[in-house]
């Protein structure tokens, strides 16, 4: 592979670790303040909903990745 060419594992793991990272990290913060288990137990389930859609989004981007991008239209007036 040529040094131009981009790296498609790569590309597609930034923006799931931004999610994740950033999500758990508000998600440390919040928890700071919880009193009781219920509050634990959402955050738990939070970060577990938040981990599962950083993996969706990682294989939605490598899946449809050319498709990702501006729109297009067709200006032509052909009739």
């Amino acid at each position: 592979m040529s040094e131009t060419e981009p790296d498609g594992r790569r590309a597609t793991r930034g923006g799931p670790y931004v999610l994740a990272i950033t999500g758990l990290a508000i998600l440390a913060l919040i928890g700071q303040g919880a009193d009781s288990v219920p509050d634990y137990l959402m955050l738990g389930l939070t970060g577990l909903f938040l981990v599962w859609g950083s993996f969706r989004l990682a294989r939605f981007v490598r899946e449809h990745g050319a498709e990702i991008g501006e729109a297009r239209f067709d200006t032509r007036n052909d009739k």
